[in-house]
């Protein structure tokens, strides 16, 4: 029987109305589909199948129950039944059945064709909850009761169709097959499966944080499809879900990479492919304080300097290939991915360009010791000398502070547009001698309608239109020339992923910085980047990881709207920590601070 009356159903039923009134008064011919709940791969995002999915994932990962219950989602369904059974079919056995409708050419004296594509699976959200988590290893099933269950254990098992799947008759089947050649076919345990690994890689694209329990096991034994939703990145970056990988130049010398720093804390690097290399300019001179670093030049086995090497404080290391040869994969993981590169006691990478800067192993320190700051209890008076004056400055408590990158950026000029992407690309592409090209033409393109659409509020629901003020898409003005990685938390080397990924995916040569410079505002956009947080003992801008917090469950009765919003502000917002609980950070050495501290640090 037809479920409740709905927004969804009463417009569906116009359209069909509209379709039978241009055939007969205007002969526009049409084929109407009904379909049942769609449910699989790239499920978007508010819907109750794609929240369901991502609420398992994330409570069996983390270990926690993830703040919506099914209860609440069910809830959003109009005119749904709780504890009611639906019929599900897979999104691309519907896609199939799309394809063959729209080459049907059938008898249409009555009117416009009407198909009803689905299956004949019934399930409740309940069923589909319990097969799912029941597809995870049984160390990290998490079960979390709530009033559904009781309600859906005591529901009838007759068929009721809710308002977002009509029925299918086993006469529609038989016609499908008859008149389009199609019938769905893929079982529920194997769409349900893919939905979920794929629910997974969507969640954690570059594999799975070692801090959780691990659901590897699920996919290994899933025996479905990798979706593409992960590039197939080299296997030396760190980047690939179990050997999704490709082998690059960098498999052959990651050992030997590794044997040499070994024994080291820090590492101080480079990276220069060119043939023409003949010198490494500025050596990392160590002081007699600083015996923890190593320092690393990866060059070309081509290059002048490759056939007469010279003692120098460098340990050179040979990559068989050159700046022209190479794929800009190849060309930029040492400085945006090298989580696999260095030996496991290196904590932090200091890469520099060696023809742009000169920065000693003293010059390093002093950066990655900026990289941390120690928490304060009480609120604390400061003296700031600022052009000879004498201020107070009341500093709030905070928590112990640690940042998993640090690079340097540039101010810009009061009344420039920091959300665009033209600017921004000029700038980058200035600071390196980039020329225009079609592919460097694409990604500004891209940038620019991303950031056009996350700032035009017509775009938005009407819920969300007049209560979200701020949107901009703020691009920071990254200048590269070093960057130092803090190699030993997951977040670090998922932040190098999703910066590395991005930039390989538009391949332009010496743009990294366009590149990381979307990633942050995109992560900004997303509320996992919080606005920069001012610091008085510490050189630079710091910008806290932001992370949803799953204390309790939203109140069943606030779905969206402004009263959600007023919800997740206060609620969604938390500062990630890593284990040693210091908060997450990413952060800049301001243009303002680079007169004070080229003494230390060369830029």
């Amino acid at each position: 029987m037809l479920g409740k009356a709905s927004v969804y159903g009463s417009c569906s039923l116009l359209k069909e109305v509209l379709a039978s009134y241009y055939y007969r008064h205007h002969g526009v011919e049409s084929v109407g589909i009904r379909l049942s709940t769609i449910y699989g791969p790239f499920a978007r995002p508010g819907s109750l199948m794609h929240d369901l999915t991502e609420r398992i994932v994330q409570s069996a990962v983390e270990g926690k129950g993830h703040r919506y219950k099914l209860e609440t989602m069910w809830r959003r369904r109009q005119g749904a039944e709780v504890g009611a059974l639906e019929q599900i079919a897979y999104a691309s056995d519907l896609a199939q059945g799309f394809i063959a409708a729209m080459q049907y050419s059938g008898d249409r004296v009555n009117g416009p064709a009407l198909m009803q594509l689905g299956s004949k699976d019934n399930k409740s959200m309940r069923e589909i909850e319990s097969r799912m988590t029941g597809y995870l290893p049984p160390r990290i099933q998490s079960s979390e009761p709530d009033q559904v269950a009781e309600k859906a254990s005591k529901a009838s098992t007759s068929l009721v169709i809710t308002s977002n799947g009509p029925s299918i008759s086993d006469m529609d089947v038989k016609r499908n097959l008859h008149s389009l050649g199609w019938t769905h076919t893929t079982e529920s345990d194997d769409g349900l499966r893919s939905m979920l690994a794929w629910q997974v890689m969507k969640a954690y694209p570059f594999e799975q944080p070692s801090s959780f329990s691990t659901i590897k096991e699920f996919l290994d034994i899933s025996q479905v499809p990798f979706i593409g939703l992960s590039s197939k990145l080299p296997c030396v970056s760190g980047c690939g879900w179990h050997g999704r990988c490709t082998p690059s130049v960098w498999d052959a010398v990651v050992e030997e990479a590794r044997a040499a720093t070994a024994k080291c804390k820090y590492v101080v690097y480079t990276v220069d492919l060119g043939t023409d290399l003949f010198e490494l300019k500025g050596n990392p001179t160590t002081s007699k304080e600083n015996k923890d670093f190593c320092n690393v030049a990866f060059i070309s086995s081509s290059s002048v300097l490759a056939k007469q090497i010279k003692e120098s404080e460098w340990t050179i290391i040979k990559i068989n290939g050159e700046e022209s040869t190479v794929t800009e994969a190849e060309l930029s993981l040492a400085k945006l991915s090298p989580t696999m590169l260095f030996g496991d006691n290196v904590s932090h990478a200091f890469y520099i360009n060696h023809r742009k800067i000169t920065a000693s192993t003293d010059d390093a320190m002093i950066a990655i010791e900026s990289m941390k700051m120690n928490s304060i209890k009480e609120v604390t008076r400061r003296i700031v000398h600022e052009k000879g004056k004498t201020k107070k400055v009341w500093i709030q408590p905070r928590s112990k502070r640690h940042s998993i990158m640090f690079t340097s950026r540039v101010t810009i000029p009061e009344g420039h547009d920091a959300n665009s992407a033209s600017a921004h690309a000029r700038f980058v592409m200035s600071n390196f001698g980039v020329k225009m090209t079609e592919k460097v033409k694409r990604q500004i393109w891209f940038y620019e309608h991303v950031s056009h659409l996350v700032r035009n509020g017509l775009l938005r629901s009407t819920n969300y239109a007049n209560d979200v003020k701020e949107n901009n898409f703020p691009f920071e003005y990254i200048r590269s020339n070093w960057l130092v990685h803090e190699l030993k938390s997951d977040e670090g080397r998922q932040l190098r992923c999703e910066v590395y990924e991005e930039h390989v995916t538009w391949g332009n040569q010496n743009m990294e910085d366009f590149s990381m410079a979307f990633v942050l505002a995109k992560r900004t956009v997303m509320l996992k980047l919080g606005k920069m947080v001012e610091s008085y003992d510490n050189p630079g801008d710091w910008y806290p990881f932001l992370v949803p917090k799953k204390e309790k469950d939203i109140d069943e009765d606030v779905i969206e709207g402004p009263k959600y919003l007023e919800y997740l502000d206060p609620s969604r917002k938390a500062v990630a920590k890593n284990h040693k609980g210091s908060e997450i950070y990413i952060s800049f050495l301001s243009q303002e601070l680079v007169s004070k501290e080229r003494n230390r640090l060369q830029i």
